[in-house]
């Protein structure tokens, strides 16, 4: 799980770009936001040697961030979680109950209508669905 505030400074490659290595990942999310995720994981992503986020990773680092009261930050890791690995009903359940505990109710029903797909008997998104007068 990635530390939320590492400990050393950023580490640039000769042209001045962040390697792409998880610790400049993480502190770059710390200081220019989390809702920058995606593009930047895509950025790091594409470079030779570049670190990937397995989906536990990715699922323990937001339970991490929303066990710290941080639900905002966790959603935009759920997203990030959903966006690299869009097929894992556990990451889009989390996406969605982030999504809803935010206020992202639109958001949160159109996220918990697809791991219905994925996995029918989903119990975690058919309430949510119900509950909010959404069809699955």
């Amino acid at each position: 799980m990635p530390a939320l505030t590492p400990g050393v400074s950023s580490v640039r490659l000769n042209q001045g770009n962040l390697a792409p290595i998880l610790g400049n990942f993480v502190q770059s999310l710390a200081s220019g936001g989390f809702d920058k995720a995606i593009p930047l994981y895509d950025k790091m992503a594409a470079q030779a040697g570049a670190f990937k986020l397995g989906p536990n990773e990715v699922y323990a680092w937001g339970a991490q961030l929303f066990k710290l009261d941080r639900p905002v930050q966790a959603r935009e890791i759920f997203r990030l979680g959903d966006h690299v690995h869009p097929n894992l009903g556990f990451m889009i359940d989390a996406l969605a109950e982030m999504q809803a505990k935010t206020g992202q109710v639109a958001e949160a029903v159109k996220s918990y209508r697809r791991p219905l797909v994925l996995d029918p008997n989903d119990a975690d998104a058919a309430t949510y669905l119900k509950e909010h007068g959404a069809a699955p």
